[in-house]
C-alpha cells in the first residue's frame, strides 16, 4: 500500500524543477525555447575562518629607535709578590714562661734550690724524659763540686750541682742547654731568648738581635758557635747568613 506523502513530494519536485527551468531561460536570452538549461556546477570549498575588517582602518606609524650603548670595560691588573710562608710550627705553651736568659730560665734564677726548679718546669712540661739523679760530678765530665744531676725534658736539659760560679756548698740550679746539634724543632718547641732567638734562627737574625755577639768557626773539637756573653752562648751549623742556630746554652755548665 503506497504511502500518502508520496504524491505530494512528487508534485513539489515538479514545481521546483519548473522554476529552475524558467529562471535559466530568462538568463540565457538567446537559448532556444524548450531547450534544457545546463545544471550549474557546484564547487565545494573548505570552510575557512576570516577575520572581519573594520570600516575604519587606523594606520599607526611605528618608529623604532635603536640606541647603541658602548660599554667600556677597564681591566685592572694587580701584580703581587707572594712570600712563601714560613714552615708552621706549633710553639709549646710553656715557651713564654721559659725564656732562655743569661741569669736563668724564665723566672727561675741560677742558684735556685733544685726541687723548686724541677717542680716548676714539671708544671709546664710534664714529667722529665730523663733524670740522672744525684751522681758523682766527675761522671758527667769536668764538672765542679762533688755531686751533679741532669734533668731533661726533650731537648731542654737543666744542670744542678753543689758547686758553680753562682753558689757553693749547697745543691742548686746553675746551667741549662736547649737543642741538639743534629735536630732542630724538637719538643719543647719555641723556647727563645729575650730577644727572640731560638733554635732554627738564622745567623743573620742572631747578629741583628745581638750585634756584639762573637761568631767562631768550627774547629776540630766543636762546631761553629757564638758567644753573646759568658752566660749565653750556643752552636750553629756555620757562619753564613743562612746557617742556623742549633743549641742555646745559659749559665756555666760542666766544661763551659
Amino acid at each position: 500500500m503506497p504511502r500518502r506523502g508520496t504524491p505530494l513530494l512528487v508534485a513539489a519536485l515538479a514545481i521546483l524543477l519548473g522554476a529552475v527551468t524558467v529562471a535559466c531561460a530568462a538568463e540565457g536570452g538567446d537559448a532556444a525555447a524548450g531547450s534544457a538549461a545546463p545544471i550549474p556546477e557546484i564547487t565545494l570549498l573548505a570552510a575557512t575562518t576570516s577575520t572581519p575588517t573594520s570600516r575604519w582602518t587606523t594606520t599607526t606609524a611605528t618608529t623604532t629607535t635603536t640606541t647603541t650603548s658602548t660599554t667600556s670595560t677597564t681591566t685592572s691588573t694587580t701584580t703581587s709578590t707572594t712570600i712563601p710562608p714560613a714552615p708552621t710550627t706549633t710553639v709549646h705553651p710553656a715557651a713564654r714562661a721559659l725564656v732562655l736568659g743569661e741569669d736563668g730560665l724564665g723566672p727561675v734564677m741560677f742558684g735556685s734550690e733544685p726541687a723548686g726548679v724541677i717542680g716548676f718546669v714539671d708544671s709546664l712540661l710534664g714529667e722529665p724524659s730523663e733524670d740522672t739523679g744525684w751522681i758523682d760530678a766527675h761522671a758527667l765530665g769536668p764538672c765542679p763540686g762533688r755531686r751533679s744531676r741532669l734533668v731533661t725534658w726533650g731537648v731542654l736539659t737543666l744542670e744542678f750541682g753543689d758547686r758553680s760560679p753562682v753558689a757553693e756548698g749547697r745543691r742548686h740550679f746553675y746551667a741549662y742547654s736547649y737543642g741538639v746539634e743534629d735536630e732542630v724543632g724538637a719538643d719543647p718547641v719555641g723556647l727563645r731568648t729575650a730577644r727572640g732567638i731560638t733554635t732554627g734562627s738564622r745567623v743573620v737574625d742572631l747578629v741583628a738581635a745581638y750585634p756584639d755577639a762573637v761568631l767562631n768557626p768550627q774547629d776540630e773539637f766543636v762546631a761553629a758557635n757564638f758567644d753573646v756573653s759568658e752566660d749565653l752562648r750556643g752552636l750553629m751549623t756555620g757562619l753564613a747568613d743562612d746557617d742556623v742556630v742549633t743549641v742555646i746554652a745559659g749559665g756555666r755548665g760542666c766544661g763551659a
